[in-house]
């Protein structure tokens, strides 16, 4: 029993080298910024200006205009959303945008509201768009740095494109080197990958993530985007550590030896 905690002892010393931080990486600064706007205007089936007064006395002027601009520097989550109004119900332009550590949401929507077995009907124009960004600077504890990314876009808009690009890219850089290590920029779908670098560990590394969507209403539809990431790196133990388990091995391997040794000779 004293042997098995002499070896316990050695493996708890190596293990500060392995714990020391968090995932193994050490995040050094981040910032993160989110925006968005949108622009409708309301028409009768004349093609008029639609009575305001008649549903929303609250505004005054055309058009009717909404969005967010959100910023943090000190890791702190952001999230917002908007969307304009509607005097049948509902709503007609929407956007929202989230970003946690590693973690990043963006959305737009466009629903036009007309009848179109009405001609007659009130209708709406307009546009609503939303940004991201996020940028997260770190040190790795190890030469090793693994990530484990996950981006995804899409959309809907009954069969017609998009008028803007909606794109979400996901970049990671050795600032120190300037070298660019990973850059992902799904053009639909679901992009998941698992992917490991040889670093150096008194280097600088930029994680980088932007997103942009867009939507007219000239159609209905949606965007979504989104990206995550793990991000770790696992550090060497420490040659101390190393000479510690090293030397218990020794010692258990010749406990062991005496023991048959002495069984031997009986």
């Amino acid at each position: 029993m004293k042997y098995l905690r002499l070896v316990f002892a050695c493996v708890l010393c190596a293990l500060p080298a392995v714990l020391h931080a968090q995932n193994g990486i050490q995040i050094l600064s981040q910032s993160y910024s989110i925006s968005a706007s949108w622009n409708a205007t309301w028409y009768d089936g004349n093609g008029q200006l639609y009575p305001l007064g008649d549903w929303s006395a609250g505004y005054s002027s055309y058009p009717m205009t909404g969005g967010y601009s959100l910023s943090s520097s000190d890791g702190s989550p952001v999230a917002a959303s908007t969307a304009s109004p509607n005097p049948f119900g509902g709503t007609v332009l929407s956007a929202s945008a989230s970003i946690d550590l590693f973690s990043v949401q963006n959305n737009a929507t466009a629903g036009m509201y007309r009848d179109p077995l009405n001609p007659d009907a009130p209708y709406v124009t307009g546009w609503a768009n939303t940004s991201v960004q996020a940028d997260w600077f770190f040190s790795p504890a190890g030469n090793n740095l693994d990530v484990h990314l996950s981006d995804s876009w899409d959309y809907n808009s009954d069969g017609i494109p998009p008028q803007n690009p909606n794109v979400i890219t996901s970049t990671l850089r050795d600032i120190t080197d300037s070298i660019t290590l990973l850059n992902i920029n799904p053009i639909s779908g679901t992009s998941i990958g698992d992917y490991s670098y040889v670093v150096n560990p008194s280097h600088i590394y930029e994680f980088v993530v932007t997103g942009y969507s867009e939507f007219g209403l000239s159609y209905n539809g949606f965007a979504s985007q989104s990206a995550s990431a793990s991000i770790t790196s696992v550090p060497e133990p420490a040659p101390g550590s190393l000479v510690g388990l090293g030397l218990a091995v020794i010692f258990l391997r010749r406990k062991k030896l005496e023991f048959i040794f002495r069984q031997s000779t009986h």
